[in-house]
């Protein structure tokens, strides 16, 4: 009777070791997502009012605006920042720019204007592709001052900005790149 045990326990522990060492054994049910790059530089001139993001080319900028006090909000999807929420102030129509990770899978960029931003602005902004397969996307603030009253302009916020979504999110179309001969 031990001797069967001992035989059939045997039997299932030798399965059990060649299930496992075939590729049989466990599987992971879910799929665990991979680590998403990071924001890997930035460069803002108040200057000339521009700002240039390298992404990889897995990010999906889009951007929306809040009004009080006037902000673009540019979200990069697919992208992480490393480290705590950044803040610089300036002097001139933007204020301030703050960097910082919005949700596990978003990296947020607010820039914040001294005036309002007249209703049918948005920024204009290039897609430049890099030869190591990363991606500059260069945006251009000119113009964004207001010649119109703040109370003429349609975005209203009456809460905390911090508890809302975006009020308007505007995905940013990337024409395809030409055809190569």
């Amino acid at each position: 009777m031990a001797f069967r045990l001992a035989v059939r326990w045997g039997a299932v522990f030798f399965v059990a070791v060649m299930g496992l060492s075939l590729g049989h054994g466990p599987r992971v049910i879910a799929n665990v997502p991979a680590e998403l790059p990071p924001l890997q530089s930035w460069d803002f001139d108040p200057q000339q009012q521009q700002l240039r993001l390298q992404t990889s080319a897995v990010a999906v900028p889009q951007y929306s605006r809040l009004s009080d006090p006037p902000r673009l909000i540019i979200d990069l999807t697919n992208t992480t920042w490393p480290t705590a929420t950044l803040t610089q102030t300036y002097t001139g129509p933007i204020q301030q720019l703050r960097i910082g990770q919005f949700t596990d899978s978003t990296t947020r960029i607010v820039l914040t204007w001294a005036e309002t931003l007249p209703s049918a602005w948005s920024p204009a902004f290039r897609r430049i592709p890099q030869a190591d397969g990363s991606v500059i996307w260069a945006f251009e603030f000119q113009g964004a001052i207001a010649s119109t009253p703040a109370q003429n302009t349609p975005f209203v916020v009456t809460f905390p900005p911090a508890l809302l979504p975006p009020a308007i999110a505007v995905p940013i179309q990337v024409p395809a790149p030409p055809a190569r001969p």
